[in-house]
């Protein structure tokens, strides 16, 4: 991870000595709502009604942009994603029977809560293209791919029993390698607080192309994300 920070590094600096056109750099973060594109589905063995809760999620970026024509920028930069997805799953239509009278001592499920908590590196790199309003407004759009390196994830399970107390488990999973790339779309302002130093806001959405069961088989989808980016810019040639 040092590595392609300096790697990240090296480049600006490169960029910034060789090129008479503006090379900016700068960090952002995106706060966001997550969800799921397909319905969620079980397997064979497990029955139930699946009814899906919050989603909050974030993105920090640092990146930075060439200028390689009049208003046509491309960017590449270095960020940490977190995906939250917590989903309930009820047994249907659930009555009490004779085994619960006649068992107490047994489990017979109710419901399961689950918390799905994602952690990767990221990569996003893309063009933008800048509208210049005036000497300091600009709209600014992005298309990019943004390219996630698992670091690590969580599973945490509350299931609940009929006769029972409350059982809780978390399961960490390290050790593998999963990629979960997106899709990166934006479009918002740019507002220059100094002549060097801009503040940009910018609506986004990001579409996840792998699939959720990669992570946990219980789901299958593909996570979208739809949040603000807030960030600085620092202009090195204007």
């Amino acid at each position: 991870m040092k590595k392609i920070i300096v790697f990240l590094l090296a480049i600006i600096v490169v960029l910034q000595s060789h090129s008479q056109n503006s090379v900016r750099v700068g960090f952002s973060f995106h706060p966001g709502i997550s969800g799921l594109t397909n319905r969620i589905e079980t397997d064979n063995n497990i029955k139930g009604q699946i009814y899906e809760g919050a989603r909050f999620s974030t993105f920090s970026n640092l990146y930075a942009d060439y200028k390689l024509i009049k208003g046509l920028r491309l960017y590449v930069g270095l960020g940490y994603t977190i995906l939250n997805f917590d989903f309930i799953q009820k047994k249907e239509n659930y009555e009490p029977g004779f085994l619960e009278d006649v068992f107490p001592e047994m489990k017979f499920w109710i419901n399961t809560e689950y918390t799905l908590k994602s952690f990767f590196y990221s990569l996003p790199m893309g063009i933008s293209y800048d509208f210049k309003l005036n000497e300091k407004l600009i709209i600014q759009t992005k298309l990019g791919l943004c390219l996630n390196y698992l670091d690590y994830y969580y599973i945490k399970f509350d299931a609940y029993y009929t006769t029972l107390p409350k059982e809780s488990r978390t399961d960490y999973f390290e050790e593998i390698n999963t990629y979960m790339h997106n899709v990166d779309i934006g479009i918002g302002l740019n507002y220059a607080l100094f002549p060097k130093l801009s503040f940009v806001f910018q609506p986004n959405l990001k579409y996840f192309i792998a699939k959720t069961d990669d992570l946990c088989p219980i789901i299958e989808g593909n996570y979208y994300n739809i949040g603000l980016e807030f960030g600085i810019l620092y202009t090195f040639n204007p």
